[in-house]
């Protein structure tokens, strides 16, 4: 192996790691190696390419690729062929921004070649940032096949999507209706409610209170509550509760009478609190109450008359449903089944609109009122609201108005107020399967498990028909061909189409299409295209047949791997993607369009809001690359609550943590490896050959809980992974990390330093260091591929010829690590010390004793003896790890503690009742012998009931009165270190500070271990007193203990010291002080 630099620059190695996989074609070698192995599907949600990547898009392709990735490693063959969504309203909206258009059914056609030149200038613009896409997902390390990718513009997806909608109408399950849709006047068309709820404003409409006289008593009046005044003029009906009590009644001031629901009276007619307090008479009287059922068939006089005529037979009644609440207004609502879902809904099933004519909806594209409202005509009806009211008012209808405060949706690209309108639509009757689809559902799996059941259970609970067309351009046409007597031919492939008309284009959107006719082959009349498209939603829930040309350019079903073996995208594909496939595969196939899917929340900006480009409240994702690297940006955010589809406020500091806990320590523990590795070839001249099986049989317990941890590591990663339980991986992998770094190496130091004295010893501790340094980096590589890609084309140098990886230039071309032999049982004894030694810190913590001050003794008490003798086998680490110079050990707890025991209140509190109280007081007056019996029995008999051990808590309290001793409990260990400071703990001191001074000299001159150097150490200047606590330090002791560091600091630092100035170029040089003295400190490379 090279040597390492004194640190690693992130970024310079991604790029590095980026060039060699290009260069060497990588990516495209596992795909070979793979190639005739069982293959694992995946399927992409393919992004719009009219914007840059966000975080949100980062954070997918990252489970993606680690997914992929290991599934690679595992032996499968895993194809990756990026795809892009390139219909629908973004790219339309640039294109209407470039083109000057604000309402397409009006500009478009005035264009130079009408629909041919909008579709032209949307082709130009569609993958206007793919660059930028194809250079972003690289640069974070994603693997996947930008050359050969799919784009829903493609005639062979298009042709595949009207296969998709020909099964559909075979089965019966297309058809045409009228839905109230949320519609952008902005953009001219309808939008999913999927869209329509992405956007969403605080805005003040207008409210109003309307009165409608009753024919036949017109003193008397309805009185109806409204937000959008520009509906009245296309009222036909009022709808009450029919289970809900309403009043008629008398306004004490005006004398006029009115009907309203009882419990909304109040608030049509509020009192102040000061007149509530007084017991003021209401400003109404009560004449007679009646339930809402006795007011249906009542008619009322018409606000406006300009659908009088039209409707007057079936229209300008009362009618009811249970819809209507008492949560506001006055429990009589008005309803324009054009404007309103449950205004159709009702409308439609009480025969006040027939379900084969549009109901009243008199606006155009634009939200402007068509020529039946003549008063209003061309008028954008949101600034018709103010002459409306101003009508009303002149007519005596308007009895009340306000302002109204509420959440209201906006277009999403365009920020401008939509509206709710019917529109004629071709609709997928997805009631008709959705008992199918909520057994599906239950076929495959989800991470998290509560999205599947609870949020995307619920929303296919509740599925309500697809309307499937938009009235837009830039999509996939609808294939129905109609002549005008409405008989219809559904297109559902090209040779069909060319079969009928003679004609195969090579482009099958609206303005090539739209030319073909052909007769209709039973009456010979002319057939022509329908003007609508698909909704894009259709063309990507088409995605796992269409991506692949099915059944055109793929027949064959089996080569679409279907259903997909893992997908991913965020939680806000749950009514999209997810859904759209799910319909789709039912209707085709009575399956899920997926085996396992990993669902990942929403990332906002720091401050909790969402990311906005506008307001700058995040940093760009390419920055924080180039900054810090991909590999600390991709372990941020699969470390991070996302994984479990919780909402994730991102944080630029937290990317830099992970280079400064995670990464850097990491590339520590590689660095002293090789510097180790370089220091031992020098010690027995002759190079180190990685042996896995020495590593394995290594005798030394420390080595086998490393080893043993790693294997438990191996296989919880497996069942995880195969579990798609991600989020509790990547924490697993950075707890080993940190046994690795934090544990293992800094308590085998001396091990790597014993060439010259004990080489084999020195060599079976870099054995497993190999092994496990190796092993650690291939399990990391799916998820981290930079970085692991940089340790092994420097490890591998270090491989014997017939090693089985050798030949692998790449780690992602090694298999993922399997699991091996590992006596368990030890793993758990190194835990219990390791477990001894943080109770030891923590007492060191607790009474500020730094750990560089040696602690004179400490004992460990615990009654198990079996414990105690395990804990012993490593006793000497025990002492380094806590800077103890004498261990002792006892199991007799009475000396130093008495015992406390408590109830578990969790497992007694249901179990005890009303005893857990005596009980508890019973328990604290027990005798040391009769806890002793306790723990012989492992239960006690309380007033009748048995409670086992396991059911109580049992500490220790600390009797000791010694000031010098400190001490603490937990599990069942008692800790005790006796802190008084002797000469002799005080050389041991000094010889500690004098060692961890140098090596800090070393490191700063960025010295490696295996450089020879020479430490020069003077005294200067004067002696000043020191007080110690066993006598004061004087001139004679200081230089005693002085001369006694000699021989220590050569063994701890491996080099030659002399007391003496020294000659020749000095490479370091810093001073410190050291009892009493300033010592000048010197170093010289050999």
């Amino acid at each position: 192996m090279e040597s390492v630099p004194f640190d690693h620059k992130f970024t310079k190695g991604e790029e590095e790691v980026l060039d060699f996989w290009n260069q060497n074609n990588v990516f495209e070698l596992s795909l070979e190696r793979n190639a005739q192995n069982p293959r694992f599907s995946f399927a992409d949600g393919p992004p719009f390419a009219t914007g840059t990547p966000h975080h949100g898009h980062l954070l997918v392709s990252t489970v993606k690729d680690v997914y992929c990735r290991y599934k690679s490693m595992n032996g499968f063959y895993v194809p990756r062929n990026w795809g892009w969504d390139t219909h629908g309203l973004p790219i339309e909206h640039l294109a209407d921004k470039e083109l000057g258009i604000e309402c397409g059914a009006v500009d478009i056609p005035k264009l130079e070649e009408g629909i041919k030149t909008y579709n032209e200038k949307c082709k130009s613009m569609v993958m206007r940032y793919s660059k930028e896409w194809r250079y972003v997902i690289s640069r974070l390390g994603r693997w996947v096949d930008f050359d050969n990718d799919y784009r829903t513009l493609y005639p062979w997806y298009m042709e595949s999507v009207w296969w998709v909608f020909g099964q559909l109408w075979k089965k019966g399950l297309v058809y045409k209706g009228t839905k109230v849709m949320p519609w952008s006047t902005a953009l001219g068309t309808c939008l999913s409610n999927f869209e329509a709820n992405q956007n969403y404003a605080d805005v003040e409409d207008p409210a109003v209170h309307i009165t409608f006289p009753i024919v036949g008593d017109e003193e008397c009046c309805f009185i109806a509550w409204t937000t959008t005044p520009w509906t009245l003029p296309s009222n036909l009906a009022l709808i009450v509760n029919p289970g809900l009590e309403y009043v008629e009644v008398t306004h004490v001031e005006t004398e006029r009478r009115f009907i309203v629901m009882k419990e909304l009276a109040d608030s049509v007619w509020p009192q102040t609190a000061k007149q509530r307090k007084k017991k003021k008479p209401k400003p109404y009287v009560i004449n007679r109450t009646m339930l809402g059922s006795e007011l249906v068939g009542m008619q009322y006089v018409p606000l406006f008359d300009y659908f009088y005529e039209r409707k007057k037979d079936t229209a300008f009644r009362v009618i009811a449903d249970t819809y209507v609440t008492t949560e506001s207004g006055t429990g009589v609502v008005h309803a324009a089944p054009g404007f309103g879902e449950d205004d159709l809904r009702v409308c439609l099933a009480f025969d006040i609109v027939d379900k084969h004519e549009d109901p009243v909806c008199p606006i155009d594209p634009a939200g402007c009122f068509t020529p039946e409202v003549t008063n209003y005509e061309g008028m954008y009806v949101k600034d018709a609201d103010a002459l409306i009211i101003e009508e009303l008012k002149d007519r005596d209808r308007l009895y009340k108005q306000s302002v109204h405060k509420h959440r209201y949706p906006l277009c999403w690209r365009s920020d401008t107020p939509l509206l709710y309108r019917s529109v004629p639509s071709w609709f997928v009757a997805v009631e008709k399967i959705k008992d199918d689809m909520i057994a599906n559902n239950r076929k495959n799996r989800w991470v998290p498990e509560v999205i599947q059941t609870g949020r995307f259970h619920n929303w296919i609970s509740n599925a309500r028909d697809w309307a499937i067309s938009r009235n837009r351009f830039f999509g996939t046409p609808i294939p129905i061909w109609q002549d005008e007597d409405g008989d219809i031919i559904v297109i559902d492939s090209l040779d069909k189409l060319e079969e009928l008309s003679g004609q195969r284009p090579t482009d099958l959107h609206n303005d090539v299409v739209d030319e073909i006719t052909f007769p209709n082959p039973k009456t010979g009349k002319e057939m022509r295209r329908i003007p609508e498209i698909f909704d894009c939603w259709f063309e990507s829930g088409s995605m796992p047949y269409a991506s692949h040309g099915y059944p055109f350019k793929t027949p064959d079903f089996d080569d679409l791997h279907f259903p997909i073996d893992f997908c991913s995208e965020s939680l806000d594909q749950t009514r999209g993607w997810f859904y759209t496939m799910l319909v789709l595969s039912t209707a085709l196939f009575n399956e899920p369009p997926f085996k396992n899917l990993i669902v990942t929340g929403l990332i906002l900006a720091e401050d909790g809001q969402k990311m906005s480009k506008s307001k700058k409240n995040y940093t760009d994702p390419m920055e924080l690359i180039n900054k810090m690297g991909s590999d600390a940006l991709r372990l941020y955010l699969i470390n991070s609550p996302v994984l479990k589809a919780e909402p994730f406020c991102f944080s630029d500091e937290g990317v830099l943590n992970v280079v400064i806990k995670i990464l850097n320590p990491w590339f520590n523990s590689y660095k002293f490896l090789v510097q180790n590795v370089h220091r031992y070839e020098v010690g027995v001249g002759h190079a180190f050959v990685p042996d896995q099986e020495k590593a394995l049989q290594s005798p030394n317990a420390l080595d086998q809980w490393i080893l043993g941890t790693l294997s438990n590591l191996i296989k919880f990663t497996a069942q995880e992974m195969e579990n798609y339980r991600l989020y509790t991986v990547v924490p697993k992998m950075l707890g080993f990390l940190n046994s690795l770094t934090n544990w293992y190496i800094r308590m085998n130091r001396s091990r790597f330093k014993e060439v010259e004295t004990d080489p084999e010893k020195a060599e079976t501790a870099l054995q497993v260091l190999f092994f496990v340094e190796m092993t650690f980096n291939t399990m990391m590589a799916p998820f981290t591929p930079f970085f692991t890609e940089n340790l092994w084309l420097n490890m591998r140098k270090q491989l014997p010829e017939n090693h089985p990886n050798k030949e692998d230039i790449s780690v992602h071309l090694v298999p993922y690590p399997a699991p091996f032999v590992v006596d368990d049982e030890l793993v758990s004894v190194v835990d219990e010390v390791f477990f001894t030694i943080q109770l030891l810190r923590e007492v060191r913590e607790c009474n500020k004793l730094s750990i560089r001050r040696p602690i004179k003794s400490a004992t460990i008490v615990h009654r198990d003896q079996n414990v105690i003798n395990a804990i012993k086998q490593l006793d000497e680490y025990i002492k380094l790890e806590v800077n103890i110079m004498e261990l002792k050990y006892d199991n007799d707890p009475s000396t130093y503690a008495r015992t406390v025991i408590t109830p578990d209140f969790k497992q007694l509190g249901r179990k005890m009742g009303k005893k857990l109280k005596p009980f508890s007081a019973h328990l604290k007056n027990m005798t040391e012998a009769d806890v002793a019996a306790l723990e012989e029995a492992g239960q006690l008999v309380f007033d009748g009931t048995t409670v086992l051990l396991s059911e109580l808590v049992l500490e220790l309290e600390f009797i000791v009165e010694d000031p010098n001793v400190k001490g603490s409990s937990r599990k069942g260990f008692l800790a005790l270190l006796d802190s008084e400071l002797t000469n002799e703990v005080l050389m041991n001191w000094q010889t500690r500070n004098l060692t961890s001074f140098i090596q800090k000299m070393r490191a700063a001159a960025q010295l490696q271990f295996s450089d020879v150097i020479d430490i020069h150490i003077v005294k200067q200047g004067e002696f000043v007193p020191v007080k110690g606590l066993e006598n004061d330090i004087v001139p004679e002791f200081a230089d005693t203990l002085f001369e006694a560091q000699k021989n220590n600091l050569e063994k701890a630092l491996r080099a030659r010291v002399v007391y003496a100035e020294p000659e020749g170029e000095i490479t370091y040089e810093d001073e410190m002080n050291f009892v009493g003295y300033t010592l000048v400190v010197k170093i010289i490379k050999q």
